[in-house]
């Protein structure tokens, strides 16, 4: 497998990754539903979708983009068990992050460009805008941040700060919690040694009418594994073959 290091986590949007999500949803319009939760997919002809706890939806094709991990609680049916084996085979990595907002690039004051590593609290920094510093807490950090009171997270990002360019006082530090929330279960791919041999070359590839899209789907994640597997899905759709994207 190649990978094109040059174009490694370079698609960034100006206003935020929000925005695309946001401009394909307006392109929809009212044919995007919201609040609908999919308990089961049965591929075949045609495919049907169930909403909720009954509600069918007919289709000739599926597109699925469900995280790996909400997937395996999907119930999953008319494709092969090779198929079914990969896909459940994928994990993602249990992470926690933080976002911290300060008043401007504060780091470059004490020589700092913003990125540092770290398995103490946290995951280390690293620069994700103008004044914006990201954070990752990883599977061993989880359990950490979650025996303790909420409030005292926010110390954990600033105390971290603080050993690097002395005392601050985000304007705001924003929090997801991909490793609990139940439409994520996760931050990205997480690949343990022998974990590719175990998912094998269905990978990223597709069984017609299903085709698989999303991060989980590339070689590590990110917004361009995303936009290059819903590439590659919409050109097999189209009969233009199965492209390599990695």
């Amino acid at each position: 497998m190649m990978t094109d290091y040059e174009a490694w986590e370079g698609l960034t949007l100006a206003a935020g990754s929000a925005v695309l999500a946001e401009t394909l949803a307006g392109a929809l319009g009212d044919r995007l539903r919201l609040d609908a939760e999919v308990t089961a997919i049965a591929i075949g002809r045609p495919c049907v979708v169930t909403v909720g706890p009954s509600e069918p939806i007919e289709a000739d094709a599926v597109v699925c983009a469900v995280p790996v991990g909400p997937l395996r609680r999907i119930a999953l049916t008319g494709t092969s068990e090779a198929r079914l084996r990969s896909l459940h085979r994928q994990r993602q990595l249990a992470a926690y992050k933080a976002v911290t907002v300060l008043d401007g690039p504060r780091w470059r004051a004490v020589g700092w460009n913003g990125l540092s590593a770290s398995e103490r609290d946290l995951g280390g920094f690293w620069v994700q805008g103008d004044g914006v510093l990201s954070s990752l807490f990883g599977p061993e950090q989880v359990a950490y941040l979650e025996a303790m009171p909420p409030a005292l997270r926010d110390r954990v990002v600033t105390e971290g700060l603080a050993r690097i360019m002395g005392a601050i006082e985000p304007e705001r530090i924003l929090w997801r919690a991909w490793a609990t929330d139940p439409y994520t279960l996760g931050y990205v791919s997480h690949w343990a040694p022998g974990d590719l041999t175990e998912v094998g070359p269905l990978h990223g590839s597709h069984e017609p009418p299903l085709y698989v899209a999303g991060s989980d789907h590339w070689a590590a994640g990110y917004m361009e594994g995303a936009v290059a597997t819903g590439r590659a899905a919409a050109r097999t759709m189209l009969g233009g073959g199965e492209p390599i994207y990695r």
